[in-house]
């Protein structure tokens, strides 16, 4: 093997490590200048920004192409497809399609609004290709339902278990609430019961103690009348008219 051809093969095994740790340093969230940096700092390898521009492009646009590979590999195949957003602020929000038994990520795409049109847009892209869909899996978003119903008229739409199960538990939540209110109200009926039941027993104990001193009393008296020789006395009414005036006169507690 010649000098020359040992140059080239070492230059290319370098130039691939170089690409691949750009591609690793720009996933890591770097900006170009702080990879020229880095890569001049660290390892001695000076790299203008439009060459990392230019590798990530093409590394990109060989990734594009493994995707549509394998897309065009797998998405016939899959029968279950999950959809889901995940929000990164106002107006802005990512979407994703994965198959739910190989958890192969179909897509993931930027959206700036969650609209009917957005979404329509989304999903008709992969009409054709997922030929033996048979169940759309979605989170209950508002957006899905009128979407794939009429791009996908004879899949069936389900929401997932997890925020079937969330959905549950609010429902659950607001009956809990209305239960731990009655509760609470009952609690306060039986305490105001209570109450009411210990006042009326200390008045019935007030209302017995005046009877018993009564019928003391009348006993007194009764003793009193029957050691003196007193009978009771009785009480008449005798009602005399005169024209048109009623006077009345009363023959009071006569003595026998």
């Amino acid at each position: 093997m010649s000098q020359t051809h040992k140059n080239k093969r070492q230059n290319k095994k370098k130039s691939n490590f170089f690409q691949r740790y750009i591609l690793d340093l720009k996933i890591k969230v770097l900006s170009l200048n702080e990879i020229q940096d880095h890569l001049r700092v660290c390892h001695n390898y000076n790299i203008s920004i439009r060459s990392i521009r230019n590798i990530l492009c093409d590394l990109g646009a060989k990734a594009k192409a493994v995707n549509r590979f394998y897309d065009n590999k797998v998405l016939p195949k899959i029968k279950i497809a999950e959809a889901d957003e995940i929000y990164q602020g106002h107006n802005n929000m990512y979407i994703g399609i994965a198959d739910k038994n190989s958890n192969y990520l179909v897509s993931l795409t930027q959206l700036n609004s969650k609209n009917t049109e957005s979404f329509q847009k989304f999903f008709g892209q992969f009409s054709n290709n997922l030929s033996s869909l048979v169940v759309w899996m979605t989170d209950g978003l508002h957006t899905y339902n009128p979407v794939l119903n009429s791009t996908y008229p004879n899949i069936t739409h389900i929401i997932c278990h997890v925020h079937t199960y969330r959905e549950v538990m609010k429902e659950q939540e607001v009956y809990n609430r209305k239960a731990r209110w009655k509760y609470k109200n009952l609690k306060k009926m039986r305490e105001n019961l209570k109450n009411a039941e210990k006042y009326l027993k200390n008045n019935q104990k007030t209302v017995n103690a005046a009877i018993n001193s009564m019928n003391a009393i009348e006993s007194e008296r009764n003793q009193f009348y029957l050691k003196h020789g007193i009978k009771k006395y009785s009480k008449t009414k005798n009602l005399k008219h005169s024209g048109q005036n009623i006077k009345k006169n009363f023959k009071i507690f006569e003595h026998i």
